[in-house]
């Protein structure tokens, strides 16, 4: 891991510019990865707390010169979890494990109104690219970024309040980044986005070292399907509902090929979103909605009822076709309680049913809380799953494909610690 963060370090070290830590604790919003870029896809999770601010107004963009040009901001974090699950017999035999990681390095420059901004975090057993791109703004509404980026879909910068996530997250359909283009145009309260991304994010679709869920191949189940030349684009607008309240409207769409590496065909997905993410003070209600469809172009004898997904070294199958929905309730309650200055309690629930019949439904309900105590951030999750990566174990590879109709809910406690710096 060294040897990678390494250059990272030497670069800013040797940038003749002003080097300084990030700060700005208090932009954090949902899960926190440490520092985040502050244009575009950060930017959206910053404008959910403006909607929770006294100001009526939607403040102009200014994100992309807010910098000293030729600056190099610096930030990471050190993290640790703890998992006990229900599922795993060893897990209960050793009453849970710990595990220390991720570890991320995070830098931001500016030159000439250019921004490039890079996120690695080292896992210990992989090492990945967050995010990892160049852009600037054009004019007072457009913005522009190339490189490994998140895609625009659904509610961003991710559909959940916990550590854990939701079923979007486990099917490819939120927080994903992909090597691409993004355009973005904002006005008032208005935001559009048109991404095409060329592949996933490592260009290599055998390579289930990734954070994002991608389609991928492995020749030995016999799945040579890529997601490739895929287009995404997403409109939402603002509403100001009164004193710290405020509603985002939003439709998104997305149609890309799939490339198959043994009948060297291209089948195609698509997929579909409605959302609304709500602000009253000190409530947030997101609602969801996705349907979601992927035609490959296997070779005889090769189901088409699932494909194969995976990331994090691990794959799974999960269902062509489907619905997904998604309900999370979340209430922050400021504090002080020592360094806790807020908690966050909160209740996501996703479901996807899936268009195959016999195939059975994939759910995932969390219930918890985070805490903030700047510089530490803590989310302390109790997680029930049926047919859910990662949570049923006794589910096998197609937890998400097929699934089984006799499967229980299983459950896992997950309790995680960032210092973020």
């Amino acid at each position: 891991m060294l040897n990678r963060i390494y250059p990272v370090l030497l670069l800013a070290l040797l940038h003749p510019a002003q080097v300084y830590a990030t700060d700005d604790r208090h932009d954090w919003f949902g899960r926190m990865d440490g520092f985040q870029c502050n244009t575009d896809i950060a930017e959206i999770g910053n404008r959910q707390l403006q909607m929770q601010s006294s100001s009526p107004d939607y403040p102009a963009s200014d994100t992309l010169s807010a910098e000293k040009d030729g600056s190099v901001k610096l930030g990471g974090s050190v993290r640790m979890n703890y998992t006990l699950a229900n599922g795993d017999q060893n897990s209960k035999d050793k009453n849970g494990d710990m595990v220390f990681g991720p570890v991320s390095i995070t830098m931001e420059t500016v030159r000439h109104d250019l921004r490039f901004c890079l996120d690695y975090q080292s896992y210990g057993y992989m090492d990945v690219i967050r995010h990892g791109w160049m852009g600037s703004r054009i004019g007072d509404n457009w913005q522009w970024q190339l490189g490994v980026v998140q895609k625009p879909f659904g509610i961003m910068p991710y559909e959940s309040h916990n550590w854990w996530y939701g079923i979007p997250y486990y099917i490819g359909l939120s927080d994903d980044t992909d090597l691409g283009a993004n355009f973005s145009y904002r006005s008032g309260p208005w935001d559009m986005q048109l991404g095409f991304f060329k592949n996933g994010e490592w260009g290599d679709a055998y390579n289930t070292g990734r954070y994002s869920i991608d389609v991928i191949r492995d020749d030995d189940q016999s799945q040579a399907n890529e997601e490739i030349n895929q287009f995404n684009a997403r409109a939402t607008r603002q509403f100001a509902l009164g004193n710290r309240s405020r509603l985002e409207l939003g439709i998104s769409a997305e149609w890309g090929e799939l490339y198959n590496g043994t009948t060297e065909r291209k089948g195609n997905h698509w997929a579909v979103a409605l959302h609304s993410d709500a602000v009253w003070g000190p409530v947030n209600l997101q609602l969801e909605a996705i349907r979601y469809q992927y035609n490959p172009e296997n070779p005889g004898g090769v189901s088409d009822t699932t494909v194969l997904m995976g990331g994090y070294t691990e794959s799974y199958e999960v269902a062509s076709e489907g619905s997904v929905y998604v309900a999370n309730l979340s209430y922050d309650q400021p504090v002080r309680l020592g360094a806790i200055t807020n908690i966050k309690y909160y209740a996501d629930y996703s479901v996807l049913g899936k268009a195959e019949s016999g195939f059975n439904d994939s759910v995932i309900n969390t219930l918890g809380l985070s805490l903030d105590a700047n510089p530490i951030f803590v989310y302390v999750d109790y997680v029930e799953g049926k047919n859910a990566a990662w949570i049923n174990y006794d589910a096998g590879g197609n937890m998400v494909g097929m699934g089984q109709g006799n499967t229980e809910r299983n459950s896992l406690v997950n309790i995680h610690v960032g210092y973020y710096f």
